[in-house]
């Protein structure tokens, strides 16, 4: 399987049904969800569970963990500050989860740094069957034995899943998701999710989440909530992810308009998630992944210029490129700003193009978006489109 489908085209609004009802459900079902986490982020990771509508426990003493274990209705094991003592009371509270077919969610932190962490991560897979596995590319890839450059707990820049690793990190995500038999989930500046036979990428987050701690452990934390209310692992990952990517977006978004800074956005990021009903993961950026590409809005491959074949006038196709999502540009803005009052370095920043298939339009979005389009000068007469700038997202998870 391996994320493809034999050549039919993957429908995301079918392989998504219900899924803005998942967070309503977290609410109404209010399940109790047992984090085994470090405790640099242990407070935040509580604070985001309940604010999802759940109710956290943190409990990591060896003695106590049957019976904390049956109470819950997730389990989340997180090994970012690994202590021998801790890592026996994640095995005896995974032993009990799943004998009592609990979703077990495994966030193996700084997989890579150490062999201590690897085997550690990799034999509570073997073990104990995670429902599902979230990590940044780094990790993963150490799991599945390609060497991954971790720095620390953060992934290496090298191998980040961005415009042109996407179908590679597609690829890795629905292997190991077959191997593993569990959702695998890899967060960067697209996320990547799939089950094996589903594999979608979603997109969004903000720069500013990389500079405070915790954001992929508080992301894990919600996945186990939501996992709890939703037997369907795969689409309560995809929902986890976007709660994370859109909450990222807004709480940037109000922290820059106020001017304020990244202790505010750890804040507003707990704000949103708090605020947050379900009804806006239709907005969320989620494209379906068939065979390596993302179908639902635009091809990607051709978006982003990845891997074109020998043979072919690639500056051409460039120079197209560039010269529709000028063109595109010139007309969205002339159209929808006729004066003065109604431009704002802002709303020219936070503008995405996305081409498709020979033909450029322009959306609002976050100011996150994988490429933006930025001007340096402004022509109130007519749009002067005097820079054209493509910026790659940073890792948005740790």
């Amino acid at each position: 399987m391996s994320g493809e489908t034999n050549g039919k085209r993957i429908d995301r609004d079918a392989l998504l049904s219900g899924w803005t009802a998942i967070p309503q459900k977290v609410r109404a079902a209010s399940p109790v969800v047992h984090c085994i986490t470090n405790y640099v982020t242990a407070p935040w990771c509580a604070d985001a569970v309940l604010a999802a509508g759940a109710a956290p426990i943190m409990a990591d003493e060896p003695d106590e963990m049957a019976e904390i274990a049956s109470l819950a209705g997730a389990l989340v094991l997180n090994i970012g500050t690994l202590r021998h003592s801790r890592l026996t009371a994640m095995r005896l509270a995974a032993e009990t989860a799943k004998r009592l077919a609990r979703p077990i969610v495994l966030d193996p932190v700084g997989a890579g740094a150490s062999r201590l962490r690897t085997e550690s991560a990799l034999e509570i897979v073997r073990e104990f069957r995670p429902a599902a596995v979230r990590g940044n590319i780094s990790e993963i890839l150490a799991l599945a034995g390609r060497g991954g450059e971790t720095r620390g707990v953060d992934a290496s820049p090298s191998e980040l899943v961005g415009r042109r690793r996407l179908a590679d990190g597609a690829r890795l995500a629905a292997s190991l998701a077959e191997k593993w038999r569990c959702v695998v989930a890899i967060s960067g500046p697209y996320d990547i999710v799939s089950d094996g036979a589903r594999t979608c990428a979603v997109g969004g987050g903000d720069e500013m989440m990389t500079r405070i701690t915790g954001c992929g452990c508080m992301e894990s934390a919600l996945l186990g909530a939501y996992l709890a209310a939703e037997p369907d692992a795969w689409k309560a990952a995809v929902a986890a992810m976007a709660l994370m990517s859109l909450c990222g977006q807004r709480a940037a978004r109000a922290v820059r308009q106020a001017g304020e800074g990244t202790a505010s956005m750890r804040i507003r990021l707990l704000d949103a998630v708090s605020l947050f009903t379900g009804g806006e993961l239709t907005a969320a950026d989620v494209k379906s992944c068939e065979n390596g590409r993302a179908r639902g809005g635009f091809d990607l491959e051709w978006y982003f210029g990845a891997e074109e074949s020998p043979g072919k006038d690639t500056r051409h196709r460039r120079a197209n490129r560039e010269t529709a999502v000028k063109e595109s540009c010139e007309s969205a803005f002339q159209s929808r700003f006729r004066s003065p009052s109604g431009i704002s370095s802002r709303n020219l920043s936070e503008r995405r193009m996305i081409v498709s298939t020979g033909r450029a339009s322009a959306r609002d979005v976050g100011p996150s978006s994988s490429s933006f389009i930025t001007r340096s000068t402004a022509s109130f007469g007519s749009f002067s489109f005097s820079a054209l700038q493509r910026t790659e997202r940073r890792n948005f998870r740790r």
